[in-house]
């Protein structure tokens, strides 16, 4: 709620406490207050965030507690039916009759430190298709967001310094899944257990895991992360993954420790020792080691970043998503801010330094990259930002060296628009395993955000790429993604996604209503149809046959 008063305007805050894991007794609750307007073009956060201290939850203000707070049963149970329909007839990828299928979600918590989470045939009809994202002439996968509120709700908890150690994504049709996660003290226990009927295949670019090895087949996959909180922002960790593929000898193991120790307010150092073993064609399961470490240093004036990263080649992260095989690197970025005295633009930032190094296990450089770059802050917090690229690589045993120009620019202009643009132009990499070479590469990316009523939100999204040789075109195409989603309440509403794409000539069409009563408590109806035309590069896997999807589901909470 929210009122206009003499001096300026008042806000209330309720907080779902019933919705919260919290101690029977809540005597300290830390806040901090974020307003940005974009009509007058001004952010400000309350209490200042001081730009020398690394982290922003450290800089919350302690505003008190309510006291004592009830909690509901320890027990949450959440049933759910989905009746789907295809042009195909009932789909077989959960269990079911007839296109009916049942599942549920129960959660029990009998503490603020304890919470177990189990689900069975979970239904994620409801979560949005990915985004549509230009996939020719790319080295490594395509890495798409976590959607599913099974797999993000306490993502963080296996957080690790090397970023996507674990990725959810991975575990693409669970049959079932187990998630844990305790408090006790200074140390923190979570762990995540799956049964995928469709496990992804492989993303790094060593030998691994295909689609034919892993076709028909499904896998077991656990996680479990320890932290122990030394103090401060000092900490050190643990952490596990295994994966097996039922019915084969597919197997994959990885373990490791981590820490992270904080030097006064503007230093924190980082670091990781991990091991895998991986079954699998080409891999006989030996002990394949990778390293981090990792050096930040925050002021007002500077952040500095120093990274060395050792990766063997036979390790993997089968429940991660590390593209990357046989990598000894070392990464510098420095960036130094101005803040000038003149409030449309507060803030100036200069990286003269940003640089990374690689070779290989036998000491060859196998790729570097030097990306000096400049921007600045407007008032109202639109980012503009200005670089260049100079890189080098190997690909299919032959060495490329390449240089573009890149920009990229995005805010909020007033209340109801806000855009994001990107830009490169240069020497590119055309990624032909039989015959690499290089050409002239210009992409372009626009996302904005329309808001005319607060009832109204669409959502365009475009990306175009060209790649020629020699002014001769070898491919040039753009996707499309248009998104809009009408709210006639809080608890009522409708998305309508459209998608399209030229380089092999598909589109899309998705639609969903929703009528949520509360988190969990929904009723859902959609459906979806596509068509993939094909081209001559990309042909049709259906000879263009067009496709179609509804459902309806129907969940509810109890508790108890």
């Amino acid at each position: 709620a929210g009122r206009f008063t003499d001096d300026g305007y008042e806000v209330e805050i309720e907080i779902p406490w019933t919705s919260i894991r919290h101690p029977p007794l809540v005597d300290s609750a830390r806040l901090l207050f974020c307003r940005r307007s974009a009509r007058d073009n001004e952010m400000s956060t309350w209490p200042a965030l001081d730009p020398s201290k690394q982290g922003v939850l450290i800089q919350t203000q302690d505003m008190g507690g309510p006291g004592k707070v009830p909690n509901t049963g320890p027990w949450l149970l959440q049933p759910e039916l989905t009746m789907t329909r295809t042009d195909e007839g009932a789909p077989k990828d959960r269990l079911g009759a007839a296109g009916i299928a049942p599942g549920f979600t129960v959660q029990y918590s009998p503490s603020a430190s304890l919470q177990v989470l189990a689900t069975g045939n979970p239904d994620f009809s409801q979560v949005e298709s990915d985004e549509t994202k230009i996939d020719v002439n790319q080295r490594y996968s395509l890495r798409y967001e976590e959607k599913r509120p099974f797999f993000l709700e306490g993502q963080e908890w296996f957080n690790h310094p090397i970023k996507d150690l674990i990725y959810t994504r991975t575990m693409v049709t669970p049959l079932y899944g187990l998630r844990a996660t305790q408090e006790t003290g200074k140390v923190t226990m979570s762990a995540l257990h799956v049964w995928d009927r469709q496990p992804a295949p492989s993303v790094s670019e060593g030998d691994s895991w295909t689609e034919e090895e892993l076709e028909d087949k499904e896998a077991l996959a656990s996680i479990a992360r320890l932290r122990w909180s030394l103090g401060a922002d000092n900490m050190l960790g643990a952490v596990v993954s295994d994966r097996q593929v039922l019915d084969s000898e597919l197997r994959h193991n990885m373990f490791g420790i981590d820490g992270r120790a904080s030097i006064g307010d503007t230093v924190i150092l980082e670091g990781a020792a991990l091991a895998s073993t991986t079954i699998g064609e080409n891999q006989d399961g030996d002990l394949a080691p990778a390293m981090l470490i990792r050096n930040r240093v925050n002021t007002r004036r500077m952040e500095s970043m120093t990274e060395l990263t050792y990766i063997a080649p036979e390790f993997r992260t089968e429940n991660g998503f590390q593209t990357k095989a046989d990598w000894l690197g070392i990464e510098h970025e420095t960036e130094f801010f101005i803040f000038p005295d003149w409030r449309p633009i507060p803030r100036i930032f200069i990286m003269p330094v940003t640089t990374e190094v690689a070779w290989n296990n036998k000491g060859t450089l196998r790729a570097y990259n030097y990306s000096p770059g400049f921007g600045f802050w407007t008032a109202g917090g639109a980012l503009f930002w200005f670089g260049s690229d100079f890189n080098g690589e190997e690909f299919a045993d032959r060495w490329f060296d390449t240089k573009q120009g890149k920009f990229s620019a995005g805010g909020s202009w007033n209340r109801w628009l806000r855009t994001w643009i990107r830009g490169s132009v240069g020497e590119g990499i055309l990624y032909d395993s039989d015959s690499p070479s290089t050409g002239l590469i210009q992409k372009a990316n626009a996302d904005l955000t329309i808001q005319p009523l607060r009832s109204l939100n669409i959502g365009p999204q475009i990306g175009w790429e060209r790649f020629t040789q020699g002014g001769i075109e070898v491919y040039d195409g753009y996707v499309v993604r248009l998104k809009a989603e009408v709210y006639a309440t809080p608890k009522l509403w409708n998305r309508f996604i459209y998608d399209f794409s030229t380089f092999n000539n598909s589109e899309s069409y998705e639609t969903i209503f929703a009528w949520e009563h509360s988190p969990g408590t929904a009723i859902y109806l959609g459906g979806s149809t596509s068509v993939i035309r094909g081209t001559e590069e990309y042909p049709s896997p259906n000879e263009g046959q067009r496709t179609w999807a509804i459902f309806a589901k129907a969940s509810w909470v109890f508790a108890g």
